[in-house]
């Protein structure tokens, strides 16, 4: 057992040019200490179950979260439609660049997370780090009290947070809300390669609007840089039918629909660039297969999320508002933001393809 030290710099020439803007840590490969069980959703197998045609039937089952839709169609949707995440991994191809290289942060559960958090107790390449133990309050403003550079759990064992709620008689929508513990970025700044926008704590999600009878999938929401993805139903890739393949960007974890590179800065490439690059030649994680955590309601938490679902504050202590520009702030949680139960409008897919990225492989939109 060791006291938490300072984590090495990186690349002491961007930092220099960052130092009036962004407090940087490294990113010491850091695994969180696995604790804390959380409820999950029962597995589903085969169709889904038949849809009441009265809006008194769709309400006559168990409805602990009180949105009017039955738990148990809520945990079969949420299964029926959960994704594959597919991530990225250097590409020989591509050259050095910052983002053609594995992903190294992968998603957390939340519930070890925040054992790990009251108990000051992190492990780190193998070996215990102890600190002082945080406090978790659903008052606080920031989660203090734990390491930069977080790798988060083994691909797969960590869950995916769900929530399902209907959106009239014949349609629903199901979000998918991941927990990273470390957000890493790369970009360039006056042409030097700096760690901008890094930070501790990264919640990220998509979103897909279905009709449940029979059951489709009509439009996909996918998120990152507070920004949206409008897709159609008819242009989402899907594994078994079902479910939507989402390409996550290195480090950052923004989503996609496709394998694809895109500029996120929006300023000039000379002066600062930064380009998502999600290529899905990495791990791919069906997370139907794995651990599903119903969210329940902001107002009726399940048992899963009840201690923290209504924590307003950040998920992490770092990163500072430059005017209207948000400078590696570490997030808010599902609850807190505004795309929680309220999805779109946003851009277009092809319209931001068409406007600032290509997609990988020669790939076309249609």
């Amino acid at each position: 057992m060791r006291i938490f030290s300072t984590l090495p710099r990186r690349r002491k020439l961007g930092c220099l040019l960052l130092c009036l803007l962004s407090p940087l840590l490294g990113a010491a490969s850091v695994h969180l200490l696995q604790a804390g069980a959380e409820p999950v959703l029962a597995p589903h197998a085969g169709p889904l179950p038949v849809m009441p045609d009265t809006l008194e039937a769709l309400r006559a089952g168990e409805d602990l979260d009180g949105d009017g839709l039955d738990d148990g169609l809520e945990g079969a949707l949420a299964r029926h439609h959960a994704p594959c995440y597919r991530f990225n991994a250097a590409d020989p191809a591509a050259g050095s660049g910052a983002q053609s290289r594995d992903e190294e942060f992968f998603p957390g559960s939340v519930a070890a997370f925040l054992t790990s958090l009251e108990l000051g107790v992190w492990q780190v390449d193998g070996e215990t780090l102890s600190g002082a133990p945080g406090v978790f309050a659903l008052d606080q403003p920031r989660l203090l009290g734990y390491p930069s550079g977080l790798s988060g759990q083994p691909l797969g064992t960590a869950p995916v947070y769900t929530h399902v709620y209907p959106v009239g008689l014949d349609r629903a929508v199901c979000e998918y809300w991941i927990f990273y513990p470390y957000d890493r970025a790369d970009a360039r700044l006056l042409g030097v390669s700096v760690p901008w926008g890094d930070h501790r704590g990264d919640w990220e999600h998509t979103a897909f609007r279905v009709r449940l009878e029979p059951p489709e999938i009509e439009h996909g929401y996918y998120y990152g840089h507070a920004r949206c993805l409008l897709v159609p139903g008819q242009d989402l890739e899907l594994v078994d039918g079902s479910h939507p393949v989402v390409y996550v960007s290195q480090g950052k974890h923004a989503s996609y629909p496709r394998a694809c590179q895109l500029a996120t800065t929006g300023l000039p490439g000379f002066l600062l660039a930064h380009d998502d690059v999600a290529n899905g030649r990495g791990p791919s994680w069906q997370s139907w297969q794995g651990p599903l955590i119903d969210l329940g309601e902001r107002d009726a938490p399940r048992a899963g999320a009840a201690r923290w679902l209504a924590f307003a504050g950040r998920w992490g202590p770092d990163g500072f508002q430059l005017g209207g520009l948000d400078i590696g702030l570490s997030p808010t949680g599902p609850a807190a933001k505004r795309s929680w139960g309220n999805h779109g409008p946003g851009q277009p897919w092809r319209e931001a393809v068409e406007a600032r990225g290509r997609l990988f492989d020669g790939a076309a939109l249609d």
